[in-house]
């Protein structure tokens, strides 16, 4: 965390075995691939890719440039450039440049080649990424099922053991019970809360898992 070793710590909040958030998967919404940073990164280089591969053929194409240029001088020996009284001889350009790409020695030929290919390449890194967020999150999913399913069964041990216990020490303030009896009920009751609240460990850090897994954390 950072902190230094001295440092207290106040908890803010506490835990209740009644007030449990549960998530519901079937409630999540629906998966976007973009929601994951890396795919919408590898989207990015598609874009870029595809870029290129259209510059790539544009380089077959013609190509022509236009240009122009208009000054004046006076062509004078005396610094009088502002008399209006003298003379000022215009001279105007303009022209243009036409580029016919007829051979090139197959050069752009292998580089829209190469831009083809990394461009497949992306693609196929993005199916890839794809099948493996897939797997990511049907794990996750599973595992979140089964931290759910063992949370239930814990909080379900610790209502039978607060019975037992409550049972046991009814007998023993009646007198028809023993304090071993009673001691064991409340070690049980122990455990049975130990064993919940590792249980309710487990279901937050699936939880985290699934969430990370559909992008919700990023």
């Amino acid at each position: 965390m950072g902190m230094e070793i001295k440092s207290q710590i106040n908890l803010t909040d506490s835990l209740h075995l009644d007030n449990i958030p549960v998530f519901d998967i079937s409630t999540s919404s629906e998966l976007n691939y973009k929601n994951r940073i890396e795919y919408s990164l590898l989207e990015s280089q598609q874009r870029l890719n595809e870029l290129d591969v259209k510059r790539g053929k544009l380089r077959y194409l013609p190509s022509i440039f236009l240009y122009g240029n208009y000054s004046a001088q006076a062509q004078r020996n005396e610094f009088d450039f502002f008399d209006a009284s003298k003379k000022w001889y215009p001279i105007g350009i303009i022209g243009g440049t036409i580029n016919l790409p007829l051979f090139d020695g197959f050069q752009n030929h292998y580089r829209l080649q190469q831009s083809k290919v990394n461009l497949m390449k992306t693609v196929n890194t993005m199916n890839n990424l794809k099948n493996a967020i897939d797997l990511e999150i049907e794990t996750s999913k599973s595992s979140l099922l089964n931290a759910l399913n063992t949370l239930n069964i814990q909080k379900t041990n610790i209502e039978l053991a607060k019975e037992v216990y409550d049972v046991a020490k009814k007998k023993y303030e009646q007198g028809s019970g023993s304090s071993i009896e009673v001691m064991n009920a409340e070690t049980a009751l122990k455990e049975a809360q130990t064993n919940y609240y590792n249980a309710l460990y487990e279901y937050f850090t699936a939880k985290v898992d699934y969430e990370k897994a559909t992008g919700v954390i990023k």
